[in-house]
């Protein structure tokens, strides 16, 4: 389009990541050139044997005297006239000042390469950490377990090991680490739920779905869980338990998670060794559910529960038969 005469010329988007970009490659090339000068720099070629040095041309100049001595002595020797050969001893002086000069320039640009990744390190370094989708385990909990990480270089980090020492926590299930430069590291955690509190002793223990043990969490445990009881065998936080009789229950627990009058009714799961013995409902009934899959059961008892007849007297209900439910007084 044209520019109108007095009209101001419009400026052009400034492209500092191209003058960045151009500036490193101008820097790498140079680099580049002075460490091949370096590795190609050596010794020159010492002269043919009987020279002494050699003209423009690379033409014999002066013949070399005789040495002294077998030929393993390689000192400079006196010709007739008493003057030494100085050739070689200027050469190897001219060696041994190019070895120093180049140690020197090779000490200078260590020292700058040094700076250079001091300065990255500094400017890309851990001032925060991030923690996403803790609820029952609060987030500064998990970041001080990584307090450790402060200062560290972001480029040296490690997110497969820090994600490792957060997975010895109890209460998580999966964690996630990662880097959003210039420094922050991000943590994203799946907590482990408990669907049911489960009593051992005079202790008491919160269970998940795949029967791992939890603590006690900060807030203390929610009101409204199922209770297992009956449990003897030992209870390690973080550990699956290894029991038929809990993993029996906690099918129920799950199951009847789906069906709310019926998860709503459940109070207490009792154990008797390997097996579930009874259910206790909210009402004061009590269920006996047999060894047959509670997906059949949970239908059955959801329809019992929705019926009149639930309002009618049996303290026991029985479904030890499945799709079959009997309601007595006692249990029999």
């Amino acid at each position: 389009m044209a520019r109108r005469l007095g009209e101001p010329r419009p400026r052009r988007p400034r492209r500092l990541g191209r003058r960045i970009l151009l500036a490193l490659a101008l820097a790498a090339g140079l680099w580049y050139g002075y460490d091949t000068l370096l590795s190609t720099s050596g010794s020159p070629a010492a002269p043919p044997a009987g020279v002494v040095g050699t003209d423009a041309g690379d033409m014999p100049a002066v013949a070399r005297q005789p040495r002294l001595g077998d030929g393993s002595d390689s000192r400079p020797s006196a010709d007739p006239r008493g003057r030494v050969r100085t050739g070689d001893t200027e050469r190897r002086t001219g060696d041994s000042l190019l070895v120093t000069r180049n140690s020197e320039h090779a000490g200078l640009f260590d020292r700058i390469g040094s700076w250079f990744d001091g300065a990255i390190n500094r400017a890309l370094s851990v001032r925060e950490i991030e923690v996403r989708g803790g609820a029952a385990l609060p987030n500064e909990t998990i970041a001080a377990r990584l307090d450790t990480l402060a200062g560290s270089p972001m480029l040296e980090i490690d997110p497969p090991a820090i994600a490792a020492v957060l997975r010895d926590v109890p209460r998580l299930r999966r964690v996630e680490v990662g880097r959003r430069l210039p420094g922050t590291v991000t943590v994203t955690v799946e907590e482990r739920r408990e669907i049911a509190l489960l009593v051992a002793g005079e202790a008491v223990y919160g269970v998940d779905a795949d029967a791992v043990a939890l603590p006690v969490p900060d807030h203390g445990w929610p009101l409204d869980l199922p209770v297992i009881s009956g449990h003897r065998g030992e209870i390690e936080p973080g550990r699956r338990i290894d029991s038929p009789g809990v993993r029996r229950a906690l099918a129920w627990i799950a199951h009847a998670s789906r069906t709310p009058r019926v998860h709503a009714w459940i109070s207490e799961l009792r154990l008797d060794g390997d097996s579930l013995a009874w259910i206790a409902g909210a009402d004061g009934r009590t269920l006996l559910p047999g060894e047959h899959h509670p997906v059949a059961q949970l239908a059955t008892l959801d329809a019992f529960l929705a019926s009149a007849g639930a309002a009618a007297g049996g303290r026991i209900i029985d479904l030890t038969f499945p799709e079959f439910l009997i309601v007595r007084e006692e249990a029999g």
